[in-house]
């Protein structure tokens, strides 16, 4: 049997995107240096480590590259999480 979540648990797992105000978030930190949360840069650790055969091509450090946007907007959702707390 599947246990119910009460409303405080689902409104943590909850996050609502609007893509022209995360997408103007995400260029605001690039330009701005913002540094990475630390869970972030995890996350990409773990990603490339496993990514063997560099199929997502997990860079970082550059303009551009799918780990340093892949960091930056899970930058975004793990601010957008703990604020919600």
């Amino acid at each position: 049997m599947a246990m119910k979540k009460n409303q405080s648990e689902a409104k943590m797992n909850h996050i609502e995107i609007d893509g022209q105000a995360f997408n103007k978030e995400m260029n605001r930190r690039w330009e701005q240096g913002v540094p990475h949360d630390t869970r972030s840069e995890e996350i990409l650790e773990l990603l490339m480590q496993a990514d063997v055969n560099d199929y997502f091509c997990w860079k970082r450090g550059g303009d551009g590259d799918n780990g340093e946007t892949l960091m930056f907007q899970l930058d975004i959702l793990f601010a957008q999480k703990d604020s919600d707390v």
